[in-house]
Parts: structure tokens; sequence; C-alpha cells
């Protein structure tokens, strides 16, 4: 005959009720004396409170929803973002910046545009003849 384990998500509590801690294990006990011996908060707990899963994936899910809803103060798991997460957000500051740089070249490049042709107009207009930058000696830059 094969055991029935039940899998329990707990939750530890200080003795203002603030939550400190959020886990799961079959064997409850055992965690327990692994924590004492082991994380350096667990003299602040002073209320454990169980909740009973039937496998080890629901528990885990529940777990994990926890920690993300209710901000346990020790707990690492599920409380910062991935490595690929945090990748996708470099990479898109990194995008965004570039992009940044290329849209003002490109304004500064048609700010010039601009001028380049109100000042070939201009000396059209004033000297009867074409703006020497045509042939590459005279244009504006902007700096």
């Amino acid at each position: 005959m094969s055991k029935d384990y039940s899998f329990y998500l707990y939750r530890h509590y200080d003795k203002d009720d603030n939550l400190l801690y959020v886990g799961v294990s079959w064997s409850v006990i055992e965690r327990l004396r692994r924590h004492e011996k082991s994380s350096h908060w667990f003299g602040e707990v002073d209320i454990i409170k169980l909740e009973k899963y039937p496998s080890r994936e629901a528990s885990l899910e529940a777990e994990r929803k926890a920690i993300l809803a209710e901000r346990p103060r020790y707990n690492k798991a599920h409380t910062k973002p991935s490595r690929l997460s945090e990748l996708r957000k470099i990479t898109r500051e990194i995008y965004d910046r570039q992009m940044e740089k290329e849209y003002q070249i490109w304004l500064k490049e048609q700010e010039e545009r601009r001028l380049n042709k109100e000042w070939r107009d201009e000396f059209r207009d004033n000297y009867n003849r074409d703006f020497p930058s045509d042939d590459g000696e005279y244009h504006v830059v902007i700096i």
C-alpha cells in the first residue's frame, strides 16, 4: 500500500502578525527543524499557519501566488525578476536610448536640410545664382 502524501503551504508570522516567510513541504516538522538550524529569521516566528494541498504542483503554485501577492519579508524566490525578464528590460532600455540618439540625429539632419534650403533660396533670391553648396563648398552644419 502506498503512503498518501499531502503537501502543505506554510506561513510564518511574527508576534505582530507580520508575514515572515511562505514555504511548501510534505514534512512540515522536518522543514521547521531545517529552518530553525539555517534561517536567521526563525527566532522571530511566533505563529505558523498551514494549508493542505493534494499535490506538490498545486502547493508550489499556491506558494508562488502567495509570495507574489503577500510579499513575505524573508522569501527570496519569486520576488526578483527572472534573468530573462531583466535581460528584456535592459535590452529595451538600450534600444530606447539608441532610438532616441538616432531620432536626435535625424532631427538635426532635418534642421540642417531646412536651413540649407532656406540659405540656398535666400542666396538665389539675393544673388540671382545658385548657392555654392551645390558643388560642396559651403553648407550649414549644426553643432
